[in-house]
């Protein structure tokens, strides 16, 4: 039997139409570059964005991602390092244009590290982007964050996250570990961790965090803050810290630890503050250097042993143009600013109320 012309056009119409119907385009355009990022605009246009980590993504709308099993966008199945091969980092740039993102939720039981939003970036930058009603939960976890697991390289800017953070080790209200800079960003998350646990971030190397604060209440075991629960060799600048905060050891209103010439400046704490040893209104402990500059703290304070209206333990590094304005309480070495200084410490400027 023979087709008509006609017949066979009329066959090839048919099936490109039914083919178009059921293809479902992966972003809602763009080209992924620079000059024109991919536009996403379902939590499924999210979610495909692993497909293409190197590639540049914008927001165009607001989404609900409410009833997905969110998988994070790059993750570390190897030791969260740009040379582990087993490691699949987000190489490209977001910006969420200021639209929100709604009830991502994350919850895993493994002891993989690298669980956020993003779960490892690396030369990557992330501007207005605002994340609500987020919950990770990934109780036997490092590297955990609300919007970054893990980021090396690059920024965060102008960013919030509100919800439910809990990890194990390096938790962060934003960002788990943090390497580099983060500006103008701002949490309003219930924080559950075990070392090195932060309001905004975790742990915090080298970079500055500035212009940030987090609201939250934090609670963890060792190396534990409102903002940071571990600075090292990093600046935060122009920030603050309102939740409570509760720990063991090394605890602080602000920052749990500063080791390393960190440095505190223009910045303030006023939530309550308690733990056992080596607790302070701003920092649990400087070690081998931490400077706090023009800073304060409005909390309780409250410990066992080395408790201070702003700074625990000082092992080097001094306090310069501050001040402590809550109640102290402990037993052993108990200061209204410092509940004791081992090795050159420096107190100038300085006083409680």
């Amino acid at each position: 039997m023979r087709y008509k012309k006609s017949q066979i056009r009329g066959v090839y119409l048919i099936f490109f139409v039914i083919s178009s119907f059921f293809f479902v385009y992966p972003f809602a355009g763009g080209d992924g570059s620079i000059s024109n990022p991919y536009n996403i605009s379902t939590c499924a246009h999210l979610q495909n964005m692993s497909s293409n980590l190197n590639a540049n993504y914008q927001l165009i709308t607001n989404i609900d991602c409410s009833g997905v099993d969110f998988k994070p966008i790059g993750n570390c199945s190897g030791s969260c390092s740009i040379f582990d091969s087993n490691d699949n980092p987000f190489n490209g740039n977001f910006d969420g244009r200021n639209n929100t993102i709604s009830d991502v939720n994350i919850t895993d039981p493994s002891s993989d590290s690298g669980w956020g939003f993003f779960g490892f970036t690396n030369y990557s930058n992330v501007k207005d982007t605002i994340l609500n009603n987020v919950v990770i939960d990934v109780p036997n976890a490092n590297d955990v964050g609300g919007l970054v697991g893990h980021k090396g390289y690059g920024s965060v800017d102008n960013s919030l996250v509100n919800g439910d953070v809990t990890g194990k080790f390096n938790v962060g209200g934003l960002v788990g570990y943090n390497y580099g800079d983060i500006q103008n960003s701002y949490t309003n998350v219930t924080l559950k961790g075990n070392s090195t646990v932060g309001g905004l971030v975790g742990y915090h190397q080298y970079g500055t965090i500035e212009n940030s604060f987090a609201e939250g209440n934090v609670n963890g075991t060792t190396d534990v803050g409102g903002l940071v629960g571990y600075v090292f060799d990093g600046s935060i600048e122009s920030s603050f810290a309102e939740g409570n905060v509760n720990g063991t050891t090394d605890v602080g209103g602000l920052v749990g630890r500063i080791e390393n010439a960190g440095e505190i400046r223009n910045s303030y704490s006023t939530g309550n503050v308690s733990g056992t040893n080596r607790i302070g209104g701003i920092v649990g402990l400087t070690n081998y250097g931490g400077d706090i500059i023009n800073s304060y703290s409005s909390g309780n304070v409250h410990g066992d042993g080395n408790v201070g209206g702003i700074l625990g333990v000082m092992y080097y590094g001094s306090i310069e143009n501050s001040f402590a304005m809550g109640n102290v309480n402990g037993t052993t070495n108990v200061g209204g600013l410092v509940g004791e200084i081992t090795v050159d410490g420096n107190v100038e400027n300085s006083f409680d109320t």
